[in-house]
């Protein structure tokens, strides 16, 4: 029995598409992810035009503030270009170049226009309004200020709090982490690489079958049994995939610097639940009887990738779509293996307590259990009336 587990693992360790699609696949996949979100964490300077007609001369305030925020650096906001004329600032929106534009009015008061090309719910539009909003909200207190009292305008420090408005609330967080929604892909790209894992006791349970592979065949004459045969191998399988598990998430937590939460021993267990799981998939799938090794491959990734779906991992129209089937059919993500291992990081990384956590683990476990009794079912039938 030791042997087989033992030559089990040394053959799968040899299958290049194991190798693929377990292990190099996932590290390219997060690495990928790792780019995408680092677009979005480092905000590009927003592309804005200012019109710089006479009544833009006349207001050097805010081309005081248009200066301080395009000058170049690392709090560089505005990507900024000048123009003279309106016609010219509305034809860089209508080809799409800026975001919107600054006009001052004949009020003194700056106008910011947007481009039809982009949507209300845009974040750039909301920070050009702000700043125009700001500086309005600004010099209305200074003119009101210059009206009731003219000798409060001296103090240097009263002309600071009303050029920047103080802020009344202190940000805190609830959840056990800062929340980072990007982590969220990484949970769901574990669950996926755990389902394609599936692929190493698809192959391992095939190689003990007679009648799928020659491997198969030289065991079913050999003089372990049966029983110990599966054991050995499912085990080897089992160990196999949590060492690919594994690797993924040493890659993405210590090399992209990925936060998984403060508990790393639970995180293993939870890459074991997730190991267990696969295997019993993998197996349930690779005893199906009379389907081809390349069928059953199938079947595995068409289940990965549609799991991945509904578990948030196409962006965030599929996370938003996860949100909505967990908040209104719960019992459905229940059946969804990439969900289910990827919810066990969320509890670990968004909750200070381990109850969710501990609930994620027996829903894992019950999947485990169940796809392993189908897989038996299916294995202790199958006779061959010759080889």
């Amino acid at each position: 029995m030791l042997n087989t587990f033992k030559y089990s693992v040394l053959s799968l360790a040899r299958n290049k598409d194991v190798l693929l699609w377990v292990i190099l696949f996932p590290l390219v996949l997060a690495t990928m992810f790792l780019t995408i979100s680092g677009d979005f964490s480092a905000m590009n300077p927003i592309p804005t035009a200012v019109v710089e007609d006479i009544n833009y001369a006349n207001a050097s305030e805010f081309a005081d503030v248009i200066a301080t925020l395009s000058q170049p650096g690392d709090d560089q906001i505005l990507d900024m270009r000048h123009v003279e004329t309106q016609e010219e600032a509305d034809q860089l929106l209508l080809d799409g170049e800026i975001v919107g534009y600054f006009q001052i009015g004949t009020d003194a008061n700056p106008r910011v226009y947007f481009s039809p090309r982009f949507t209300p719910s845009d974040f750039r539009r909301t920070i050009l309004k702000d700043i125009a909003d700001r500086f309005v909200r600004a010099q209305a207190s200074i003119q009101t200020v210059a009206q009731h009292n003219p000798q409060a305008l001296a103090d240097p420090v009263l002309l600071t709090s009303l050029s920047d408005p103080a802020s009344f609330t202190q940000q805190v967080t609830v959840t056990a982490n800062e929340s980072v929604m990007s982590v969220r892909y990484y949970f769901a790209l574990l669950g996926m690489i755990a389902v394609l894992a599936a692929n190493i006791a698809l192959i391992g349970i095939m190689r003990t079958q007679a009648n799928l592979s020659d491997l198969g065949a030289r065991r079913a004459v050999g003089a372990t049994s049966r029983l110990k045969t599966l054991c050995a191998t499912f085990a080897a399988c089992w160990i196999f995939s949590l060492v690919c598990l594994l690797i993924a998430y040493s890659y993405a937590r210590f090399i992209l610097d990925i936060n998984f939460g403060s508990n790393d021993f639970a995180g293993i267990l939870a890459l074991a639940c997730a190991a267990l799981m696969a295997t019993s998939l993998g197996a349930l799938v690779g005893s199906i009887p009379t389907l081809t090794e390349g069928v059953k491959a199938g079947i595995l990734t068409v289940i990965a990738c549609f799991s991945a779906l509904f578990a948030g991992l196409y962006g965030d129209p599929s996370m938003r779509l996860a949100d909505n089937i967990t908040r209104n059919f719960p019992y459905l993500q229940q059946l969804n293996p990439v969900e289910q291992v990827a919810s066990l990081f969320y509890a670990l990384y968004f909750y200070d307590s381990y109850v969710q956590f501990f609930q994620g683990l027996i829903s894992l476990l019950i999947m485990s259990i169940v796809l392993f009794v189908g897989a038996l079912l299916f294995l202790r039938r199958q006779r061959y009336a010759h080889i």
